[in-house]
């Protein structure tokens, strides 16, 4: 109780919060996704994808107190990485409130915060395209491994059953 009365909790618009949090939720199914591409066993996947995010978000707190302090910017690669752009977020966002400056609204939401944020979505979309696409062209235990262009050729039988309607 007493850590959500913080005033980055109270302060915060509770829309920021929600897309912050949800962006983060879909890269974490994002990740699991494409780690089960590799792994057998999907709870294997989303174990390995989890303590792959807690790995790379400690590191990234580290970054963020150790070397990129602001205002010094966080590298825009660094920024693409999900777990690293999540703890960019709020260490960007904690930063202003311990000087009273919260973000009290999306005005305040621009540069490096609006990037990490906009991050979180665009890395879900690919690993998650990425995890469905090697799905389908990697042999797996079960099922019939398609062709790396299989894409393309489902475009074109589309295409030709349109043509003949």
């Amino acid at each position: 109780y007493f850590l959500l009365k913080n005033a980055i909790f109270t302060l915060t618009p509770f829309t920021l919060m929600f897309v912050i949090l949800f962006g983060w939720m879909l890269a974490q199914i994002g990740l699991s996704v494409l780690f089960q591409t590799f792994l057998s066993n999907s709870r294997t996947a989303n174990i390995v994808g989890y303590l792959l995010s807690v790995w790379t978000s400690l590191i990234g707190a580290g970054l963020n107190v150790g070397v990129y302090q602001l205002p010094t910017e966080f590298p825009y690669v660094l920024r693409m990485y999900a777990p690293l752009g999540f703890t960019r977020i709020f260490y960007v966002m904690m930063n202003k409130c311990s000087i009273g400056e919260c973000i009290r609204s999306w005005k305040g939401v621009k540069g490096e915060l609006a990037d990490c944020i906009m991050y979180l979505y665009i890395f879900f979309a690919f690993t998650f395209l990425l995890g469905t696409y090697l799905h389908e062209i990697i042999p797996q235990e079960y099922g019939v491994k398609r062709s790396p262009l299989f894409p393309f050729q489902l475009c074109k039988s589309k295409q030709a059953s349109d043509d003949e309607t």
